[in-house]
């Protein structure tokens, strides 16, 4: 079966979708939200064995380089679903640990991760990286100067246009949706095609669906939402 490759955030790893009132007791779970999210429902009901790369809190930085790192390994039978997130993130190194540590507004502190086959971007273990403090004053730092509505929006603009040609240059299918904070008033050139002109929270926030404190959007959202996709790209 051909590959779907999805990449994004929180939104597209289904995060906090365990929480949800009206699954059975034995969905509620960890993990659910990774094999139930809307880009799951468009890859499954495409054809193709899903794959969720999504980081909960991750960038549209680190989507174009963990597209990079499957870009050899797909072919034109395959299809990349790529839900990109908001302008004021990125990620960085740590050597140490040979990890990559998530960037952005909300975060608070940098955990270790244990690699699992299910949530391919690991699981946090909750022990702080070495040197944490030098992490954490870093992200602080960056975000005094290293974000800002200009800055994140031609950064956001230039990972999709750089995913997209070279996706295009090696016949790869993307489907591109905005999970949230979509780019507005810029003419892409037809490399680049959007399902839908909506992002996900804008709709489900319309559409009045139930979520979490933590802004998750329960199961109800994602299927609705991935049909509203389907719908327009089939």
């Amino acid at each position: 079966m051909p590959r779907a490759v999805i990449l994004g955030c929180s939104h597209a790893a289904g995060s906090e979708m365990e929480q949800d009132p009206g699954l059975a007791p034995e969905q509620q779970q960890f993990g659910f939200g990774l094999l139930n999210s809307y880009p799951v429902h468009i890859a499954q009901d495409l054809g193709y064995s899903a794959e969720n790369r999504a980081i909960s809190g991750g960038s549209n930085d680190a989507m174009f380089r963990i597209f990079t790192e499957q870009l050899d390994s797909l072919t034109a039978a395959d299809l990349v679903i790529a839900c990109w997130t908001g302008h004021n993130r990125t990620e960085i190194w740590h050597e140490g640990h040979q990890l990559w540590l998530a960037l952005n507004p909300g975060r608070t502190g940098f955990n270790t991760v244990r690699y699992d086959d299910q949530v391919l971007t690991g699981i946090d273990t909750g022990i702080p990286v070495s040197h944490h403090a030098e992490y954490v004053n870093y992200q602080r730092q960056w975000l005094r100067v290293g974000t800002g509505i200009a800055a994140g929006r031609l950064n956001k603009i230039k990972n999709i246009l750089a995913l997209n040609a070279s996706a295009a240059d090696r016949g790869i299918r993307v489907v591109n949706i905005d999970s949230f904070a979509a780019v507005e008033r810029f003419a892409w050139p037809a490399t680049v095609n959007w399902a839908v002109d909506t992002t996900f929270l804008s709709w489900a926030d319309q559409h009045n669906y139930s979520k979490t404190s933590g802004q998750h959007y329960f199961f109800a959202a994602h299927r609705a939402y991935a049909d509203l996709i389907l719908d327009s790209i089939r």
